[in-house]
């Protein structure tokens, strides 16, 4: 196929002085466009912003970063915080609290009729509790024996009340033994009570440094840090299984309630 001819206008040569002029711009002037804006620098109030915008998007990125830093380490520290307003067994929520410890109280009378009524009027059955097997199952809670009062509740005691009620028991014991009293109990009983406080107590690893002075005392009038036994005991009275702790028989142990008092101090250690 044959090239069609067609009219091809030349680019501007630096020879041909007559293209430059009928393009309508003379080529100095083009030149000096050119170098002028290769040349010529931004200006001072341009570069200024321009610097002032870099540094300020700076700033900005860096204290976003901080403040997710903070965000981060905020969540961590809260769920770390959370968990340690849990009992043990992560159902009961409880939180820290700061109580004085071991200043004389009502408990430790000399007087052992004072002392003796402040102990019998405690109440360890307020530990015993009736809660619904899924709710239960859905804890990772064992089964456990049923309700014979409520056969849809299963009954459940909590570890602190238990040591409360084998506490009472071996001081009832102990203080017969001083008396000279001639009472009969099973000795099984206090040896388990005996061995369950070791393990509540190593379970529990209370972490409070107690001061000492030497006389055989430790953290005397010290201010500890402990779960809160108020919301222990209000969780408690929520779901009662109304039981009633003494020494004998476990007929007629259940059915008694004892209308949210556990017989142990509110607010308070003494």
């Amino acid at each position: 196929m044959g090239l069609s001819k067609e009219h091809y206008v030349p680019l501007i040569q630096d020879d041909d002085p007559n293209t430059s002029r009928n393009s309508g711009l003379e080529r100095g002037s083009v030149e000096n466009v050119i170098y002028r804006f290769r040349d010529e620098p931004c200006s001072p109030s341009k570069a200024k912003r321009s610097s002032v915008l870099t540094k300020f998007l700076i700033v900005v990125l860096i204290i976003l970063a901080i403040v997710q830093s903070i965000t981060i380490v905020y969540m961590s520290r809260s769920g770390q915080k959370q968990q340690c307003k849990q009992s043990l067994s992560g159902v009961i929520p409880m939180k820290d609290v700061y109580r004085p410890q071991f200043k004389l109280n009502a408990f430790m009378s000399e007087n052992e009729t004072e002392a003796s009524a402040a102990w019998d009027a405690i109440e360890a059955g307020h530990g015993v509790v009736a809660l619904d097997p899924e709710w239960a199952a859905a804890r990772g809670l064992q089964p456990s024996v049923m309700h014979p009062l409520d056969p849809e509740k299963s009954i459940y005691n909590i570890a602190a009340y238990h040591s409360i009620h084998c506490l009472k028991l071996l001081r009832k014991h102990y203080v017969a033994v001083l008396k000279g009293e001639e009472i009969y109990w099973e000795e099984h009983h206090d040896l388990h009570c005996f061995d369950s406080l070791r393990q509540n107590i190593m379970c529990a690893a209370d972490d409070n440094l107690l001061y000492a002075t030497g006389h055989r005392d430790a953290g005397y009038g010290q201010t500890v840090q402990c779960k809160d036994w108020d919301a222990l005991r209000e969780w408690a009275t929520e779901h009662s299984a109304c039981y009633y702790d003494f020494e004998g028989s476990t007929i007629g142990h259940l059915g008694h309630c004892d209308g949210g008092e556990d017989g142990l101090p509110r607010g308070s250690l003494l």
